[in-house]
């Protein structure tokens, strides 16, 4: 486990003993320079905002300097979600500190409500951690320099797995699209 990752499961008192694999399979998406901040192991509902379809899942969800990223596994079903926090368009985090609290993420595709299980100080203090980390990053987002070439067929292959998975396309269209994109149909 990444030295990052270690110190946002002790800061945040997240449970790895039954998400080892999640949490793992996040840390397989990070890049070198990309840093966690915070981790919770704890069960999701994941909205769809397209259409409307709702998921309650349990496992691993991640905030890093740059995205926020959701691994889940249950029997034969796996499935990953992220979003840069440039396209985050909401945060609210709320709680009593007796029954726990909620962080909901509004983005432009989905909806995520992380159920949590910290003092009202630690929720007060997450909602501080992403208001900057987002603000950072959409500030980093809005300096990088435009590319002007057309992306490439990978990066429109990528554009239509995100969309797969997000429930917005078919398996059967993703297919469709990549063998096209391939130059394979």
């Amino acid at each position: 486990m990444r030295a990052d990752t270690k110190k946002a499961v002790t800061d945040y008192k997240a449970g790895t003993f039954m998400f080892k694999k999640e949490i793992a399979s996040l840390e397989t998406q990070l890049s070198s320079n990309e840093e966690v901040l915070y981790i919770a192991t704890t069960n999701v509902t994941i909205t769809n905002l397209v259409t409307g379809t709702v998921e309650k899942l349990p496992g691993a969800f991640m905030l890093t300097t740059e995205r926020i990223l959701f691994s889940y596994k249950v029997l034969l079903d796996h499935s990953m979600y992220t979003c840069d926090l440039a396209d985050v368009k909401m945060v609210n985090c709320r709680g009593n500190g007796l029954t726990g609290g909620q962080i909901e993420i509004t983005t432009t595709m989905q909806a995520f409500n992380i159920r949590v299980l910290h003092k009202k100080s630690t929720i007060h203090a997450l909602q501080h951690l992403f208001d900057e980390t987002i603000k950072n990053r959409k500030q980093q987002s809005q300096n990088a320099p435009v590319v002007a070439n057309s992306p490439s067929g990978a990066d429109e292959i990528l554009k239509y797995k995100h969309l797969m998975d997000a429930g917005v396309i078919s398996a059967e269209e993703f297919e469709a699209k990549k063998k096209q994109l391939l130059g394979l149909d």
